[in-house]
C-alpha cells in the first residue's frame, strides 16, 4: 500500500489536477527505474551515463543563453534575499554571514555523497587501474564545467543569483 503524505509533499495538499501530476510523476519514476533496473552491464550502463551527461550539457547551455538574454529576478532575489532592485555587482571575495557559508559548504560536500559507488565500479573493470585515470579526468571536467558555468551566470546575474538548490 503506497501512502501519500501531505507533509513530504506540498503538491498533493492542492487540487485535484496536482494530485493527478503527483501521481503521474511517480508511476513515471517508477517506470523508469523499472527499465534502467533491467541494466545488467557496465557497458550498458554507460549508455545511460553518456546520454545523461549530454542533457546536463545541453541544459546548462541552454540555462547560459537564458541568463545572458533575460534581466535578474529581482522579485525572487527580493522575497528570498531582501535584495532591492539595483544594477548588477559581482565581487571577488563576498563576506557573508557564517551560515550561508556553512550552506556552501554543506552543498560541496553533499554534491560528492555518491562517491561511494567508485569502488564497486572498479571492481568491475577489466583493469581497475584504468579507472583512476577515469576518475581524475571525469572530475577535471566536472570542475571545469561547473567553475565556468557558474561563474558565467554570476557575471551576468551578480547579486541576484538564487541558488535554487535549496
Amino acid at each position: 500500500m503506497y501512502v501519500f503524505s501531505p507533509s513530504l509533499s506540498p503538491k498533493f495538499t492542492g487540487s485535484l489536477r496536482d494530485q493527478l501530476y503527483f501521481s503521474v510523476c511517480h508511476i513515471v519514476r517508477m517506470l523508469a527505474g523499472m527499465i534502467l533496473g533491467q541494466i545488467r552491464t557496465l557497458q550498458k550502463f554507460g549508455w545511460v551515463a553518456n546520454f545523461s551527461i549530454w542533457l546536463n550539457i545541453i541544459t546548462l547551455v541552454i540555462t547560459m543563453g537564458a541568463v545572458a538574454h533575460t534581466p535578474p529576478n529581482y522579485a525572487a532575489a527580493q522575497s528570498a534575499y531582501n535584495i532591492t532592485a539595483g544594477p548588477v555587482e559581482t565581487v571577488a571575495i563576498n563576506p557573508q554571514p557564517f551560515e550561508l557559508q556553512l550552506n556552501g559548504i554543506m552543498q560541496i560536500v553533499f554534491s560528492y555523497g555518491g562517491a561511494m559507488i567508485f569502488v564497486e565500479f572498479m571492481a568491475e573493470m577489466r583493469r581497475p587501474m584504468d579507472f583512476w585515470k577515469a576518475m581524475a579526468c571525469a572530475q577535471v571536467f566536472i570542475t571545469v564545467v561547473y567553475m565556468f558555468f557558474g561563474l558565467f551566470v554570476y557575471s551576468y546575474q551578480g547579486q541576484f543569483v538564487l541558488v535554487l538548490a535549496n
